[in-house]
């Protein structure tokens, strides 16, 4: 994601696949364009319109939220809310391996 003096532009795409810690899910994507992003300091908020798709449930339109901090494993963090179709607040999830940069 990207924002300057033209706006926001990027894409999110977030898979959880095979074994998950959400009963009944074996796949869970939120893919879509990000539409509003807030910056501050090394933590950002962004929220977009796109697809929630389950592996046996099939594809639904999707509004979700997103708030990330920037750091390496153990110390950056994810955490998604689904918006729509459902409200779906997924835990905090931390990196494990590799880095979420914030500039």
């Amino acid at each position: 994601m990207t924002v300057d003096e033209h706006g926001i532009q990027g894409h999110f795409n977030c898979l959880m696949a095979g074994s998950s810690q959400f009963p009944g899910f074996t796949l869970m994507a939120v893919r879509g364009q990000v539409t509003k992003a807030v910056i501050s300091g090394a933590a950002a908020s962004f929220d977009g319109t796109g697809m929630f798709q389950t592996g046996n449930q099939g594809k639904s339109p999707a509004t979700f939220h997103v708030e990330v901090t920037d750091g390496g494993p153990g110390v950056g963090t994810l955490q998604l809310t689904l918006l729509t179709p459902f409200l779906f607040v997924l835990p905090t999830e931390r990196v494990l391996v590799g880095q979420i940069s914030i500039r």
